[in-house]
């Protein structure tokens, strides 16, 4: 995990990791130095934690869908298997999500997850409408390009359930830097064991929340960078680091916090 002073309250904060909770991910911590305790942060709201569930139970929906699929192109089913109608589940799975997108779209949530609520709901529509396209050909012949399409649906899926996160997802090799000027700690990225992130968390100290920003530009995917402050220039500076596919050029970016933006100082390809 990764580990942070807290100069606000007088504690460290610890997030990331990885473990047996739900979401394999122990949370968010706080040690108590003056009491020498730890404290595990609780976040989001009843309403936000079955949203949560929902897009849980539908990622996993998705990605039985997807396997049989698989299944069936590779002629792996059990004879059980192959009286099933995928357009059936698939349409199934549309309604679920389309229900799903509608009720994202219309919860109260925190301020806090305002941005990260509004990519869920357009991602979960966006994987209604490829779902949809996808559905009747299902039960047709299967092929390579029919099997990306519904993989990218998934990913869209994955990807609404994270921007529902209330706190960092566990994962190994992060960073986390404390800005003295408006008072929060920045997280960027890490190593998810079977995935790199890219995503760019800020924590509150004054309300011990955490909000995930869009910056739109930012830095690939990675784990194990530099992450820290430079006094003047008033930024945040990342460099380095490794990722899970093609090797990472070297690379500085500076993120201003105030402005919620990243801006890329130097980018070097490696050669050899």
């Amino acid at each position: 995990g990764s580990f942070c002073w807290d100069p606000v309250n007088q504690e460290v904060l610890s997030v990331g990791g990885s473990s047996m909770d739900k979401g394999f991910t122990p949370g968010s911590w706080v040690y108590k130095s003056a009491a020498g305790q730890w404290e595990k942060l609780k976040p989001g709201t009843p309403e936000l934690a079955a949203l949560q569930d929902r897009a849980e139970t539908l990622r996993r929906g998705s990605w039985a869908l997807l396997s049989h699929c698989r299944s069936r192109f590779f002629i792996t089913e059990s004879p059980e298997e192959a009286k099933v109608k995928l357009s059936e589940c698939g349409a199934k799975l549309k309604d679920d999500l389309a229900a799903f997108a509608k009720d994202v779209a219309a919860a109260k949530l925190p301020g806090t997850m305002k941005a990260g609520q509004n990519h869920a709901a357009e991602r979960a529509g966006k994987c209604v409408e490829a779902l949809g396209k996808l559905g009747p050909a299902l039960d047709g012949k299967l092929t390579p390009e029919l099997l990306g399409e519904f993989q990218s649906a998934h990913c869209l899926l994955e990807s609404a359930a994270c921007d529902l996160d209330h706190e960092p997802r566990g994962r190994a090799h992060s960073r986390m830097a404390w800005d003295p000027v408006s008072k929060k700690i920045v997280l960027f990225g890490g190593d998810g064991l079977d995935r790199a992130y890219g995503d760019t968390w800020v924590y509150d100290p004054a309300t011990r929340t955490w909000e995930q920003k869009y910056p739109g530009v930012a830095p690939a995917p990675r784990g194990g960078h530099v992450l820290d402050w430079l006094p003047e220039a008033r930024r945040i500076v990342l460099a380095g680091g490794y990722s899970k596919g093609a090797p990472l050029p070297f690379d500085v970016w500076t993120y201003d916090p105030a402005a919620g933006k990243w801006v890329n100082i130097q980018s070097v390809e490696l050669k050899g």
